[in-house]
């Protein structure tokens, strides 16, 4: 499982903030299970967002040390995790901000590349995204 650094807050903050929101506090931890912190206006969260909001990465990262989110749910959980960190958030939740495309697409863009690297009757292509988003592209 791949968790936060602390330097990532500027990165990653505002779409953490983002989903936590939205998905009323459930938050998916490094222990791969969901827990629901609480994101009352009192709460560490809501400060974390104050922080967010206000593009103060920087103190945010020095006041995450030392401040946890508070843990409302479930009930029966390790002492562990009792409160969770910002470095005890899973971020594959978070990070995929790439393209979505089906297992299909990614063979044929991989044969695509074979091809081009070994062989010399292809259209050389300047980019990835190029070839990709190409009308006469063969990937679709």
């Amino acid at each position: 499982m791949s968790t936060f650094s602390y330097d990532k807050i500027g990165q990653y903050g505002s779409e953490v903030v983002a989903k936590i929101v939205a998905d009323k506090g459930v938050v998916k931890a490094k222990d791969g299970k969901n827990y629901t912190i609480d994101i009352s206006r009192s709460s560490t969260f809501a400060k974390f967002k104050s922080f967010v909001d206000k593009g103060q990465f920087q103190k945010l990262q020095t006041w995450l040390k030392t401040n946890q989110f508070e843990v409302l749910s479930p009930r029966a959980r390790t002492a562990k995790f009792a409160e969770l960190g910002w470095t005890e958030i899973e971020k594959s939740v978070f990070s995929s901000k790439s393209i979505k495309i089906e297992t299909a697409q990614q063979e044929k863009i991989s044969l695509l590349i074979i091809k081009n690297v070994l062989g010399d009757d292809t259209k050389t292509w300047k980019s990835f995204a190029d070839m990709f988003n190409a009308k006469d592209s063969a990937i679709f």
